[in-house]
C-alpha cells in the first residue's frame, strides 16, 4: 500500500503545480525579472558630461543678431534730429568807461573796499570786477536796476594774474536774473578795474534758475 500509494500521491502533486495558475505577486515578480537585471554597483562613479554655459557676450551677440536691421527711413529720421542746444558765447563790447574806480572814492565806496581788504586777494579781484559789471549794466540798461552780480553763477571763472574770464556769470535785478558774461583787469593794487568787456545775455527761466541755485530775493539793490 505505501509503494503503490507513494508515486500516485507524487505524481498528483506534480501535476497540480504545473496546472496552477501563478498568483498576481508572481506574476509582477516576473515582469520585474523580464524587465532586465539589475545593475551591479561597482563602486566607480561616471562622470557626467556638463552642459556647456552660454557666455555673456555669445548671448548679447544672439540678441543683438536678432534685433532687426535699421531701415533707411530710420536712418534719415536720426539723421534730420536736431542737435542739443549749446549756449553760444556772445562777442564782449570793450567798456569805454570804468566806474569802478571813481565809485570806490565816494564814501560808499571807500566801506565797501575796507570789506574787501578783509577777502583773500583771488576774491577781492572777483568781487572788483563784479562791482564793476553791476556798474556798467546800470549804465546801459537803467531799466533792470541791477544790483548784483555773480561770476561763477554758471561755472566758476577762470582767473590768471590780475584778469579774471567769466562766461558763465548773471546778473540780477528787480527780481529777475540775466546772463552775463565779461573779461576784466584790475589795478596790481587791487583798487580798481583797468580794462573790462562783456556781453549782456537773456533773461533766465525760474527753472533753470531753481537749477543753478540763484536766489530769487532782491540783492542790494
Amino acid at each position: 500500500m505505501r509503494d503503490t500509494a507513494g508515486p500516485d500521491s507524487i505524481e498528483v502533486v506534480l501535476v497540480t503545480q504545473a496546472a496552477r495558475r501563478p498568483t498576481g505577486r508572481e506574476r509582477r515578480s516576473a515582469g520585474a525579472t523580464v524587465a532586465g537585471p539589475p545593475q551591479q554597483d561597482t563602486g566607480q562613479h561616471v562622470p557626467t558630461a556638463p552642459t556647456p554655459a552660454t557666455s555673456p557676450g555669445a548671448q548679447n551677440r544672439q540678441e543683438t543678431a536678432s534685433l532687426p536691421a535699421p531701415t533707411a527711413k530710420d536712418t534719415a529720421r536720426l539723421a534730420k534730429a536736431p542737435a542739443p542746444k549749446r549756449r553760444t558765447q556772445p562777442e564782449l563790447v570793450e567798456a569805454k568807461t570804468l566806474y569802478t574806480s571813481a565809485a570806490l572814492a565816494s564814501r560808499l565806496g571807500k566801506a565797501t573796499l575796507a570789506d574787501l581788504d578783509l577777502t583773500d586777494p583771488q576774491e577781492r579781484i572777483i568781487q572788483l570786477c563784479n562791482f564793476e559789471a553791476v556798474e556798467q549794466v546800470r549804465q546801459q540798461r537803467p531799466k533792470l536796476r541791477a544790483g548784483f552780480a555773480l561770476a561763477e553763477a554758471r561755472k566758476a571763472p577762470t582767473l590768471s594774474g590780475l584778469s579774471v574770464t567769466a562766461d558763465g556769470a548773471a546778473i540780477h535785478g528787480a527780481g529777475h536774473w540775466y546772463d552775463l558774461s565779461f573779461r576784466c583787469e584790475v589795478s596790481p593794487e587791487l583798487t580798481g578795474v583797468t580794462s573790462f568787456a562783456f556781453a549782456l545775455g537773456g533773461e533766465i527761466s525760474p527753472p533753470e534758475r531753481e537749477r543753478l541755485g540763484l536766489p530769487s530775493e532782491t540783492m542790494g539793490e
